[in-house]
């Protein structure tokens, strides 16, 4: 006999919250560490390092970079000037090619890849720590190092890893053979050696002081030499933090306040703004507020006894520290708001701003999640509008309680446990890499894990997690594409795979009619997964050139979660009015379709059915058929605790639930006859 349908949502629900609140804790703000691997003889580093810098270079003050060189593929005067401790960097990351970027001690593959969001992501967690360098000029310089603690960091064995950096170093000729003549921020010395210093981390409130020196050498240029440092997980190599002595001396700090926050009025964050130098520094206060138009949706910002809109300036003197509050009422609308709160130098513009970024999630039961990752073809993020099947769709659906995020939202809020109103995901890759990165599974397979049903639609998905010639595998994402898609992948698709059929034999997605298939990318780039099944949960829903053994898409059923799962991106369809329609569809299976899993006899859904409406406030009614005995239904949250209880009588036809007395959030409810019981629906209460 199989286990208990509830007992088994409520176990899935309650595990993948465990730990995943985010603390109400100071933090420093994070300056993302990139340590990047190139050579003055290698080609294909001076065709992607120039992408790469033309994003770097917009991040001075706020990420660090350093660039190893290294003794392949061929001839390079920056290795030869530290040949060992440049091994040593190349031996700590296995780097085997070039041009690879490492940031935070994690390998992105190649430089060019690295975009906008994949900086903004890396500052985005906070640090428990921050890294103030004091350095003096001259030939002999002494180098101070503050290690400042915010919050408790994991037990583990840390490095403080010290560095010496020339930028620009720029030679009159290209001193390899790839004619790049202009180097940033290249490496020259280990301060202590390449293993760096072994230490542990302040406790929160206290301050650890290092102090170093070094000789300027003869073959730097003095005026453009300076020191970098960064704290290092030992064992997963993350990095806590980093800083430079050129780091500018003012600095935003997280105040005591979430990053997230439920939807309502009279919301509040907090953020510390602090003068680390002697001042007086002029400054810009700026609040972005991407939120609904519409349904009353507010934002501001508080400092310094006043109110603003969007922005202000101000002087700030030595070892003065003002609080910033930003202020949001989410109004009536569905939707997520992102406040962005920038802080930027106004005497020295050669600093980019430092941020935050705050998130009120409000009344959202179904969420697009879209790929922010670079196109296929190297275009940046937005090129193409890939998102209007979604919105349609669920426009068609009339989903009011929806709304759009990007995917690292998605990930940082799966992270904070602020999802748990969303009850399914309509992820839009489109054709982006990378797509599958071990973050972005994880925080799938947690939502799958509690219950949430998936749409995931975009040509190349399988290409990228199975295919081994793609860059981007992993066995995180693998395992998933096997165990959780129950998806199979068999062939990369061709210019020749010119248009989709849904299987008419399927009850929920058949309806979803043909289309042709666009060349939305360019006429070469046209790459529709064929997929199969690696189970009996899943079943064919499409195919292409009418042809049903070339699968394109599949649905599968597991206990507690459906997915349905396209080859082809929603964007390429010819047929719009398809690719909506087919949204739609998917909605409705998620919401009103009944488990097709097999459960024990008395526990066929026939006798309860689905809540409406449902989301629901202040009161909702459960129908009820051929109920022939006394019973009682109960409603349950997460944890598994009854929140409220109804009698039924034999042959009641409906219950009508008050639900005034329930906080907002997701629950359960079943009827039982004291011995038995139904299988377990969801129930979503909203403010």
């Amino acid at each position: 006999m199989k286990l208990n349908l509830l007992y088994i949502f409520l176990l899935i629900a309650a595990t993948a919250l465990i730990g995943t609140a985010e603390s109400q804790a100071q933090l420093a703000r994070k300056q993302p560490m990139m340590e990047h691997f190139t050579n003055a003889s290698c080609p294909p580093c001076a065709a992607q390092n120039p992408f790469f810098e033309a994003v770097r270079s917009q991040y001075i003050g706020v990420a660090n970079h350093v660039a190893f060189h290294t003794d392949f593929p061929g001839t390079d005067p920056m290795y030869s000037a530290n040949a060992p401790e440049n091994d040593a960097m190349m031996s700590l990351y296995s780097i085997s090619s070039v041009p690879s970027l490492i940031m935070n001690g994690v390998s992105l593959g190649g430089p060019a890849g690295v975009v906008n969001s994949t900086i903004d992501d890396a500052n985005f967690p906070g640090s428990p720590i921050r890294i103030r360098i004091e350095e003096t000029t001259g030939t002999d310089r002494d180098v101070t190092i503050h290690i400042d603690g915010y919050a408790a960091a994991p037990s583990a064995s840390y490095t403080l890893r010290v560095m010496i950096v020339e930028d620009p170093k720029i030679y009159p000729f290209a001193p390899g053979t790839n004619g790049e003549k202009d180097f940033p921020n290249v490496f020259r010395q280990f301060i202590g050696g390449s293993s760096g210093t072994s230490l542990t981390l302040p406790a929160p409130g206290n301050t650890d002081t290092y102090n170093f020196n070094y000789t300027v050498s003869s073959s730097w240029n003095a005026a453009n030499t300076f020191v970098m440092a960064y704290v290092q997980n030992n064992i997963t190599r993350d990095v806590i933090n980093s800083s430079t002595s050129k780091a500018p001396r003012f600095d935003l700090s997280l105040g005591n306040s979430e990053r997230f926050l439920n939807g309502g009025s009279g919301l509040e964050f907090k953020a510390n703004l602090e003068e680390l130098g002697s001042g007086p520094e002029n400054l810009t206060i700026t609040l972005t507020s991407e939120q609904p138009a519409t349904g009353g949706w507010t934002s501001s910002f508080d400092y310094n006894g006043a109110n603003y809109a969007s922005s202000t300036t101000t002087t700030l003197n030595g070892g003065d520290l003002k609080e910033i509050k930003v202020n949001v009422s989410s109004g009536s609308t569905s939707g997520i708001g992102v406040y962005t709160l920038k802080v930027s130098s106004n005497d020295n513009p050669q600093y980019d701003p430092q941020q935050w970024q705050f998130y009120v999630v409000n009344n959202v039961t179904d969420l697009v999640v879209n790929s922010v990752e670079p196109f296929g073809d190297g275009s940046d993020p937005g090129t193409y509008d890939t998102n209007i099947p979604y919105s349609g769709g669920l426009s068609l659906a009339g989903r009011e309680t929806r709304a759009e995020a990007s995917n690292y939202t998605f990930v940082r809020g799966m992270d904070a446990g602020a999802l748990d109103g969303v009850l399914n995901v309509y992820y839009n890759v489109g054709w982006t890499f990378p797509s599958s990165t071990a973050e972005k599974i994880n925080a799938l397979e947690a939502f799958l894990d509690r219950g949430g049903n998936l749409f995931i639609s975009g040509q190349d998905f399988g290409w990228e997690i199975m295919d081994a010639g793609s860059p981007y595998r992993n066995i995180t994402s693998r395992l998933f594409y096997i165990n959780y898609l129950k998806a199979d992948y068999n062939a990369d698709g061709s210019t020749a795979t010119n248009n989709i059929t849904f299987d008419t034999a399927d009850p929920w997605i058949g309806e979803g009619g043909t289309s042709g298939i666009t060349a939305l990318y360019g006429s070469a780039n046209v790459y529709p997964d064929e997929i199969g099944s690696t189970g009996p949960e899943a079943t064919t829903i499409m195919y292409y050139n009418n042809t049903p053994s070339k699968t394109g898409g599949i649905r599968t059923e597991k206990d507690g979660y459906k997915v349905v799962y396209l080859g082809t991106g929603l964007e390429m369809f010819s047929d719009q009015n398809v690719a909506k329609y087919v949204v739609q569809l998917t909605h409705d299976y998620f919401w009103d379709g009944v488990s097709g899993l097999e459960f024990d006899a008395l526990l066929a859904s026939a006798f309860m059915g689905q809540n409406i409406p449902n989301p629901a406030a202040g009161t909702t009614a459960v129908p009820l058929y051929d109920w022939n005995r006394d019973g009682i239904l109960q409603v349950a949250d997460l944890q598994g605790r009854t929140v409220a209880t109804a009698q039924v009588s034999p042959g009641q036809q409906r219950v009508d639930l008050d639900l005034s007395a329930l906080s907002p959030g997701i629950y359960v409810y079943f009827l039982s006859d004291g011995t038995q019981r139904t299988e377990a629906r969801k129930l979503t209460i909203l403010r």
